[in-house]
């Protein structure tokens, strides 16, 4: 858990560096949907998570750079049963836990800029992800911390509700692609939440 807050302190510290004529912040709410072998470890929806997301706008604000991190946590219950081992058998129940803390440079583009009642956006995020992934039986606990290149395209709108204030949907894939000694870690994150210009 120190890592990921020393990192999240890191993303915050990188954030309130940007220069520009016009910065901007979303804090948000996220749903995570694993895929792929997300999908196999744990096959339940996460309700535990967040965004957040410090940027500036460029080229007539028809496009922002920044950079974005978050939270999205994975949980499941196995009921009790036995599972075959190579040498024998265990029974008992399965508990497994899947966290993940993005850290991402990101590009967006504003087809239609900043000035109509629905702002469009689409983009993309470039960087890493920590991946924390735990598996409990009884006594026996299989843990294991990794870095993952990873990618993430995202879709969503701002609804302005005055000149300094949006509320922010956002649709985003995240990518963390698969190293030596682990699976990729895919999942659809939806976030709602606020947007801050400043």
């Amino acid at each position: 858990m120190k890592k990921i807050l020393y990192t999240m302190l890191f993303v915050f510290a990188l954030g309130i560096q940007l220069e520009a004529q016009e910065k901007y912040s979303i804090v948000g709410y996220s749903m995570g949907f694993g895929t792929g072998d997300t999908n196999e470890f744990i096959d339940q929806s996460s309700f535990s998570g967040f965004q957040l997301e410090f940027g500036q706008y460029v080229l007539e604000d028809k496009f922002s750079v920044g950079i974005q991190s978050g939270f999205q946590s994975f949980y499941k219950e196995l009921p009790k049963t036995t599972y075959p081992l190579e040498n024998g058998a265990v029974t008992g129940k399965q508990y497994r836990y899947l966290s993940a803390v993005p850290i991402l440079a990101n590009g967006m583009f504003y087809p239609f800029g900043q000035e109509t009642k629905v702002i469009p956006h689409v983009g993309l995020g470039v960087g890493t992800y920590y991946i924390d992934k735990q598996l409990d039986m009884g006594l026996t606990s299989l843990y294991t911390t990794t870095w993952h290149f990873g990618l993430a395209p995202q879709l969503g709108a701002s609804f302005p509700i005055n000149y300094k204030t949006s509320i922010n949907l956002n649709a985003q894939y995240n990518m963390a692609v698969k190293t030596s000694d682990n699976p990729a870690e895919n999942w659809l994150s939806v976030s709602v939440g606020f947007r801050f210009i400043y």
